[in-house]
């Protein structure tokens, strides 16, 4: 029974291989991501809210946390200040401020490979009576995670809109406008 359960694991094991993602048959790790291996996401976003009210939302800790449904956030709101959202799930460094115009930030999910950034540009623009269009463009995207999975592009774009432009709505009451 034993040499069973042994052959059956092995064949288990060499069949597993066939599914490992290409850079990790050779047993080496998943590479960082360089400017050609990146990926660049959009998001844009129109709310019926003033200018300074969304740029300040996305600099205070309380208000992030309320977006995180209760997660800690940590933010010091100066360039070079570092902020943690959703419980230091993403991190990242505060790197050019441009009061309700601009936030510029270094940029990381935690299971990206230590050190990599992408860098985060949120752009507020005012329009007609009391609406802003933010555009969040983020580059420098790695392919892959530290663990090998790939969507590395797909969970930044669905993360800004599921968890932050949907929830600036729901729990914020900040409401989007088509």
């Amino acid at each position: 029974m034993r040499i069973s359960v042994i052959y059956y694991h092995r064949k288990f094991l060499q069949n597993l291989q066939a599914f490992r993602p290409l850079h990790r048959l050779g047993g080496g790790k998943p590479r960082n991501a360089t400017r050609r291996e990146a990926q660049t996401e959009e998001c844009r976003s129109r709310t019926a809210l003033a200018t300074h009210v969304l740029y300040e939302a996305f600099l205070d800790p309380h208000q992030m946390m309320r977006v995180g449904l209760g997660a800690p956030a940590e933010i010091d709101p100066k360039v070079g200040g570092r902020f943690s959202w959703f419980n230091k799930s993403i991190e990242g460094e505060i790197t050019a401020l441009t009061p309700n115009k601009e936030i510029q930030e270094k940029w990381r999910f935690a299971e990206w490979e230590p050190m990599v950034y992408s860098d985060v540009k949120m752009k507020f623009d005012a329009e007609e009576s009391d609406t802003t269009r933010l555009t969040i463009e983020q580059s420098g995207i790695p392919l892959t995670d530290k663990f090998g999975n790939g969507n590395c592009d797909v969970r930044v774009r669905e993360g800004w809109r599921q968890h932050i432009l949907d929830r600036f709505e729901k729990v914020l009451g900040y409401p989007r406008q088509k």
